[in-house]
């Protein structure tokens, strides 16, 4: 997922590794909350990825079990 072009400036679409909400929103693990109206879902390996997210993802890998 990222903001639609023109929602905000294009250093702020990266892309988030997000899962949706009851209301149809998207939270993402660096805990932005990224609203339905405003998002693109990505479907291919495109975009710089959000490094909060990627940091959040991998330091969960690392816990046990």
């Amino acid at each position: 997922m990222r903001y639609r072009s023109g929602v905000v400036g294009e250093t702020k679409r990266v892309v988030h590794i997000a899962m949706p909400l009851p209301n149809g929103d998207f939270h993402a693990p660096c805990d932005l909350r990224l609203p339905s109206a405003d998002t693109e879902l990505i479907s291919d390996l495109l975009g710089m990825p959000c490094m909060a997210c990627t940091r959040e993802l991998a330091l969960r890998s690392l816990l046990p079990g």
